[in-house]
């Protein structure tokens, strides 16, 4: 299982990708996605939202042991101030313990990222942020 990580600190956002191709077949799988995870999460110090790019992601055992493994993960992350996630690139229903959508928008506006507008260089006003 190969993923990439992408972390905006700024927005407290992670991003998830499946590189390859990639088959959800029992709870080393899972195992796997959640010690690679943690270890994206040692540079993190506050809660965070993900974003989890499932279009790689070719299917999930629908077993007992899978699914259940899946909820400990959801569950393990929430421990470690993950305030909400979701998934995109197809919907797979109730197979993750997070809810998917189609487009990467639809899952953005889900768990509440905003897009922020662009700045036009040289002009000062335009780079005070109110939040």
């Amino acid at each position: 299982m190969q993923l990439e990580f992408e972390s905006n600190y700024r927005d407290k956002i992670l991003y998830i990708r499946f590189k390859v191709p990639t088959k959800i077949s029992t709870k080393s799988d899972v195992l796997k996605w959640r010690t690679q995870w943690t270890e994206a999460l040692k540079s993190w110090h506050s809660p965070y939202k993900a974003l989890i790019d499932i279009s790689n992601l070719e299917s999930i055992e629908s077993s007992q042991a899978v699914q259940e493994a899946l909820s400990n993960m959801k569950r393990f992350f929430d421990g470690f101030f993950l305030r909400k996630v979701s998934g995109f690139g197809q919907e797979y229903g109730d197979s993750l313990p997070f809810k998917t959508f189609k487009t990467e928008q639809e899952a953005a506006k889900h768990i509440g990222i905003r897009e922020r507008k662009q700045l036009q260089p040289g002009d000062f006003r335009s780079s005070i942020l109110f939040e």
